[in-house]
Parts: structure tokens; sequence; C-alpha cells
């Protein structure tokens, strides 16, 4: 089949009307529809081109999943007066005759919607004669429900056509001889969840609903496994959670005000809002009804095969991203790294210390050296991660079972010639970072750091990477005197869609090796063993889970 022609009047086209084509000729591609098999699809968009925005052209060629567009003045442009409408009609219906002698025809019907309005009526309800000589060959797609409603309505109603599909611009779809009814597909899932009254994981399959105005349902190829999950596991609750904030997937379904992905794109998701400054409204984290009540997410839940988010959450990526090890980009390489740039903003020569190099960590050390750091010290208990955390950037490697890592570190970064205003040498790291959270490391940052130097400069800065898990007391004398530093960085002071296209360069020009970084794989049946082996510190980098 081929679709010939397609017309929308694009004076009154908003990306939203633009996203629905898009997933119009996504779906008729796809799927088979009354027996008959689309095999390409060649547009042409006709309009007046002094009518047509500038950023509709733009958005329309950013989904180029056409063959071909063509813009052009051929046809006269959609009003309201009668007698050019008119005049429209009539020179559409000869083009979709000559159509129509090629083969079916698919034809694209666009209503703008708005309180009180009837943009069918004034547009192609003089496509009378249509109804009888055409439209009983054709397959009539409606790009979101009102048009859909006043098709019913105006025009098909009693009518031999009974092939009609409605698309709308959240991505839902429908085909049947009754149209106008609603049509609630929901998307089966398997899902990871904790239960109220254990640690032991079970996987649950259920159906996901259709997305809310502002939620994308997601098909999920791999998911991180982090610590953060642990901390949530082993935490009394008063109901089921759902599990994991990272992972790589694609686009099946949108909310009717979601602007930014559209069915098919590659994204992905993340427990960070994408972009709070652009929000406009407070994201809504996701639940779920499972078999022993209403199961909460802290935001996402992303142990799952399919997940449904809100859209501040979901990030569009380019398609040809690796669809696995990118997955930890969404936790791990976010919040380390983004420590380093974003929170910290280390600079070329500025000394840095790392407590705990897992995928935190080791995401902390690729940032510093990226920045130019130097040393970059490496502070861990096992040999093996230490190590590994050389192949990542670290030049110097502690390991606190053997030896005090805040002397150690300061034995490394001297300050010639540079006194306290207690007339000691200056040494220490400028910046230290605990990436595990829990009270000895949190205690250990603060000395570590360098001490400031009276009346020339201030001291170094310890940053919280780590989630905490415990108290922690700090020298205020240390903090004082040594004018020093302690602040904390949730989520690598990340913006999502400002600093996820940045670790992907970094990934291309070979600076974050997340193939390397990714050290242990399991499959969804395998989730508890996976926790386990994260519980008893046998994962050196990061873990993920694959859904395909």
């Amino acid at each position: 089949m081929r679709i010939t022609e397609t017309h929308t009047d694009l004076r009154q086209c908003d990306v939203r009307h633009i996203r629905g084509m898009h997933t119009a000729l996504t779906w008729i591609t796809q799927r088979t529809v009354n027996d008959f098999k689309v095999a390409y699809v060649d547009v042409y968009i006709r309009c007046v081109g002094s009518l047509v925005r500038p950023q509709n052209i733009a958005a329309m060629r950013q989904h180029g999943e056409f063959r071909s567009i063509r813009f052009g003045g051929s046809l006269n442009p959609l009003i309201e007066s009668n007698s050019d409408n008119q005049q429209l009609c009539a020179g559409l219906f000869e083009r979709l005759l000559i159509a129509r002698s090629r083969g079916p025809v698919y034809l694209f019907l666009n209503g703008d919607g708005g309180a009180g309005k009837e943009p069918l009526k004034t547009r192609i309800i003089e496509f009378e004669n249509l109804r009888q000589a055409f439209f009983d060959h054709c397959f009539v797609l409606a790009l979101n429900h009102f048009a859909f409603k006043q098709q019913s309505e105006l025009f098909f109603h009693g009518s031999d056509c009974n092939r009609i599909a409605s698309v709308s611009s959240s991505g839902q779809y429908r085909t049947d001889t009754n149209p106008g009814e609603g049509n609630k597909m929901g998307t089966p899932a398997r899902v990871v969840v904790l239960p109220q009254a254990t640690s032991i994981l079970r996987i649950e399959e259920l159906t996901l609903p259709d997305p809310g105005p502002t939620q994308v349902v997601v098909k999920q190829f791999a998911s991180g496994i982090c610590h953060s999950q642990l901390h949530q596991m082993h935490r009394p609750r008063q109901n089921p959670i759902v599990l994991g904030h990272e992972s790589t997937g694609v686009v099946l379904k949108t909310g009717a005000d979601v602007s930014h992905v559209v069915e098919g794109d590659m994204v992905m998701v993340t427990w960070v809002p994408r972009n709070t400054l652009a929000a406009t409204a407070v994201p809504v984290r996701a639940t779920l009804t499972v078999s022993d009540g209403e199961a909460q997410s802290e935001n996402v839940f992303t142990w799952a095969d399919h997940t449904i988010a809100d859209q501040q959450y979901v990030v569009k990526v380019d398609p040809g991203i690796d669809r696995d090890v990118t997955a930890i980009i969404g936790c791990a390489v976010m919040t380390g790294a983004g420590a380093v740039i974003n929170t910290a903003k280390v600079q070329a020569g500025n000394s840095v210390a790392i407590f705990g190099v897992g995928g935190v960590g080791l995401s902390a050390v690729v940032a510093a050296k990226v920045a130019g750091a130097n040393p970059i010290i490496a502070v861990d208990l096992d040999d093996a991660k230490l190590e590994f955390a050389k192949r990542f950037g670290a030049t110097h490697c502690i390991n606190a079972s053997n030896q005090d890592p805040v002397a150690a570190i300061h034995a490394l970064t001297p300050r010639p010639g540079e006194f306290t205003i207690m007339r000691t040498p200056v040494s220490g790291a400028d910046f230290t970072f605990d990436c595990i959270g829990i009270r000895k490391t949190m205690e250990q940052i603060v000395p570590a750091a360098r001490a400031g130097r009276f009346g020339a400069s201030d001291g170094g800065t310890a940053v919280l990477v780590g989630v905490p898990s415990t108290p922690v007391e700090l020298n205020a004398i240390d903090v004082l005197i040594n004018e020093k530093h302690f602040i904390g960085s949730i989520g690598g002071s990340c913006a999502p869609d400002r600093d996820f296209p940045r670790f992907l360069d970094w990934q291309e020009e070979g600076h974050l090796d997340l193939h390397a970084m990714v050290t242990q794989r399991y499959r969804i049946e395998d989730i508890n063993e996976a926790t386990t082996a994260l519980q008893e510190g046998r994962i050196s980098g990061r873990a993920i889970l694959e859904f395909d």
C-alpha cells in the first residue's frame, strides 16, 4: 500500500498535531489493519508556504520517519469561507480519485479541538460526495479523539466506511466499526515487587494502565541495579514498593500533554526531573496496583520489562546508543560524575579523593579525569576494586583496611610553603567525595580535605554523594578554623536534558567506558541473586538487568 497524499492546515498545526501524524504513520507501518499491510510510506504535505510556522516545519523534519516531505502552495488554504472550502474540497476530491486508482488510500484528518469548535464541520463537511464515492475504499485516520468524535457525529455516521482508526497524540489507537467509544488497551508487564513484610523480591505479571496526560509508557531494554535499592529493601515500609530508577528503553505510548517524546523514541528513564526549570507542574511518582496492595515507587520504577513514568523522568536520546550499558547513566554515572562537574565544579589541577569506587565512585573518577584533576585518589577496602579504578583514571589507590586513608591523602597532597592559621603545613585534597554514605566515610572526608590558608584561600570541600544510612558527627573546629566546606550532592546536581548528552559524548569519545563499568548482567528472574551479590560486595562495577 502507499500513502500518496495527506493534507493538513499547518496554520492551525502545532507540535502536538505533528506528533500525532508521526504516531499515525508509525502505527500503520507496523500493523495489519483489515488485511491491508502497509509496505512503505511516501507522504506529501501541502499547504500555503507563507503561513507555515518555522517551528512546525522544524518539528515535522525532526520526526523524520516520513519517506519524503514536500512543502508547497499548490492547494488552496483551508479557511473558514464556505466558497473557498468548496473549491478546496473539489480539488482534493480529484486528487484522491487519482490516488485511489493506485490502490487503497489512507486519508489523514486533523481536528484541532478546543471547546465549542467544530473544525471538521468547517473543513471537510463539504466532502459529502466522498462518502458515497470514495470513503468505502479508504482507510481513515483521525489524529486526535476530538477529531474522531467529530467524524463519527458529523460525517461517517451511517456511511459504508467501516475501516476507521483513531490515533491520538497519546499514542492510543483503535480500529472498529463503532467509532467514538474509548479503547484502553493497557500494557502487559513483568514487574519486580518488594512486599511490605519481607525483603525477598517477587516478579508479578500485571497490566500497566494507559498513560495519563503527562505520562509515558516505556518498553525497557536494561536497568541498573543500585545500592539505593538495598536501602529501600531494608527500611521499614507501610506498603509494597516497586524499585529501580535508571534504564534505557523505547517509548510505546505517551499521554496527551507529553510534548518532548513520541512513540518509537529511544529514551532513558531516571529518577531526577529532566528539566526542573522548564517544568510547569510537579512530576507525579509512579504507583501500581499489585496483588497485595498499592505499590509505591521513589519517582520511577525500572526493575520491570515495561514501565510507566511521568514525562519529567523520561529523557529522549539518540536512537543509535547502546541499549544495555547506557542504562546506568540514569543514576550511577549521573550521580558520581555530576557531583564532580556540577556540584564541586572540579577544575584542572585540583586534587581529588574519592571514597568508594563502585559504579558511582568510578563515574566520579572518570569525571575528575575529564576535568583534568591531579592527583585522583581512589579509596576503598578491596584491592581488586582499587586496581579496577585505575582503568578509569585513578592515579593513586588507598586500601582503607590497611592504612589510615586521611593520613595517606595528606601525605599525597602537600602544599609546600603554605601554612594554616595554626602555623601547620597545608595539605589535603581540594575535593573529597564520599560515594558510600556510611558514618565512617562521612566522618573521614572532612579531615581529608585541604585546610585553608588564612587570609589567602579557604579550605577544601567535602562532598556527600552516597545516601546516608547512619548519623554522623563532624569536627566543627576543623570546619571553622580551616574554613572547610561540607556539602551534599543529590543526583549529581544534574539536569538530565543537559547532562545525559554530555555523558553519551564521553562514551563516544572514549572517556567513559560503560562496557567495562558494567561488570555483571542478570535476567529479571535472577533479581534476588543480583541484590544478594550487591549486598555482599561481589559486584566490582555496576550490575544491570537485561530484558531482551
